[in-house]
């Protein structure tokens, strides 16, 4: 859902239509991998030499594998959040090398989390992830010169179809917000959605037991 609303904002702001999706449960990845399966497509090559934006949105909510043992949904998160994204730009990258556009100018919209800048109680491995995550895809995106634009979003709270009818948190962003913080997003770097997260991230960071309502 998330990651649809980031595409949302980019096709204000570029004025481009055409999307290519990968996806649990997308032809490309009905090899039981959805990484591999779709590098491993006919369409794979065609779609990386006209990509000139990149979504990444790639997670599993803690509250999916509730009822297993810690270690394994530990290892489930991880694997999912963190691996297969680390997998999926290492792939692409080695991709572009062999077409030869490895030096074309790509925009990566990293959707990331509040919960990458503190450890939120009841969601210990998420939090985790989107941390290791966050960091992880910043650091291979760091040398000057490199023609990617990295993006990435924090966001607040975002009811979705994981959550119970009517959760909510005392910072939350709703679509509209979402769509045009995206479209009006030029440089580069960590935004936070709203824009208000960066302080309360930072707060909740030094300070776990401050803003409750949102910790818990």
């Amino acid at each position: 859902m998330i990651g649809n609303l980031v595409v949302e904002g980019l096709q204000v702001r570029t004025g481009k239509t055409e999307v290519y999706r990968v996806s649990r449960g997308s032809p490309s990845g009905q090899t039981g991998d959805v990484v591999t399966g779709f590098f491993a497509s006919p369409l794979s090559d065609g779609v990386i030499r006209m990509a000139s934006h990149l979504v990444l949105s790639i997670g599993i909510p803690e509250r999916q594998l509730l009822g297993i043992k810690a270690s394994e949904r530990l290892r489930e998160i991880m694997e999912i959040n963190v691996m297969k994204t680390i997998e999926f730009l290492e792939l692409l990258e080695d991709r572009r090398g062999a077409l030869g556009v490895e030096s074309n100018l790509l925009e990566i919209h990293l959707v990331s989390s509040i919960l990458a800048d503190f450890v939120k109680a009841g969601a210990v491995d998420y939090s985790l992830s989107k941390m290791i995550l966050d960091t992880k895809v910043r650091q291979i995106y760091s040398p000057t010169g490199s023609p990617v634009k990295l993006f990435v979003w924090r966001f607040s709270f975002v009811s979705s179809p994981f959550h119970l009818p009517g959760e909510g948190r005392a910072l939350s962003a709703n679509p509209s917000q979402i769509r045009k913080r995206v479209s009006r997003a030029q440089q580069p770097g960590v935004r936070y959605v709203p824009r208000t997260g960066r302080f309360v991230g930072s707060a909740l960071r030094l300070s776990p037991n401050f803003f409750g309502l949102i910790s818990k």
